[in-house]
């Protein structure tokens, strides 16, 4: 059985750990560490497991067996009323956007900071300043049905970065994209992850794994079966 590592800096740790839905096993006795200000990539096939395996970390699922510790505390012991302040620990991008369709681009960027209870003033100067970072700022009073896909993942990944997360998980932020859109949505990850957050993506996009510099993590079956090294910085 892999150990993981050794070290103090392990923001996310998983022993022996497995998913089943049902009689389907989603993912299968694995074991590995996260560190602390790392770009690391998931990929694999569809069904795979990865995105489950994301979702093991903010407690979108549970797991089978096997334990999570995520910030030093075991998932398996969360109390439900913890489980919201563990979530604004982290960024979360999903696969399919999720916006609030009846919220224009800024309320739904906004959201996350009055969920804080931050001061109106502070959370309409930050929001301004994410969606002109994101290339959104001319488009802050859309709706999310009048945008392209790639405009709504600019508006993902801005509400994502909104309340400073520590740990940023994207599901797939490329998978539907044009190069060109896919190019800003990394842009804007990379630029967060050099202010020292810790970066998850989920990933088929070869083209993306072809010239990464984060580790890659490979899932098939739900089975870990490899774990290749970083060759320098994110991207």
């Amino acid at each position: 059985m892999t150990q993981p590592d050794n070290t103090d800096d392990a923001l996310i740790r998983l022993f022996n750990v497995s998913k089943r839905f049902g009689a389907k096993l989603a993912l299968s006795n694995i074991t590995m560490d996260i560190h602390k200000g790392e770009w690391l990539y998931v990929t694999g096939p569809s069904g795979a497991g990865k995105s489950t395996l994301l979702k093991l970390f903010y407690l979108g699922e549970k797991t089978t067996s096997g334990q999570v510790l995520v910030f030093g505390t075991n998932m398996n012991r969360l109390a439900r009323r913890e489980i919201p302040f563990l979530r604004r620990r982290f960024g979360i991008i999903f696969q399919d956007f999720k916006l609030i369709a009846h919220r224009n681009v800024f309320e739904n960027v906004a959201l996350v900071l009055e969920a804080r209870g931050e001061p109106r003033a502070m959370i309409a100067k930050r929001t301004r300043n994410i969606l002109r970072h994101a290339g959104m700022e001319m488009r802050m009073n859309a709706m999310p049905t009048t945008l392209s896909g790639g405009e709504q993942q600019r508006v993902a990944v801005a509400r994502a970065i909104a309340g400073q997360p520590e740990v940023i998980l994207a599901d797939e932020p490329t998978g539907s994209l044009d190069p060109k859109s896919a190019e800003i949505i990394i842009g804007l990850l990379s630029a967060y992850h050099k202010r020292g957050a810790t970066v998850l993506v989920a990933t088929h996009d070869t083209e993306l794994l072809a010239r990464r510099e984060g580790r890659i993590i490979r899932l098939e079956e739900g089975r870990l079966v490899s774990s290749e090294p970083a060759v320098g910085e994110a991207p």
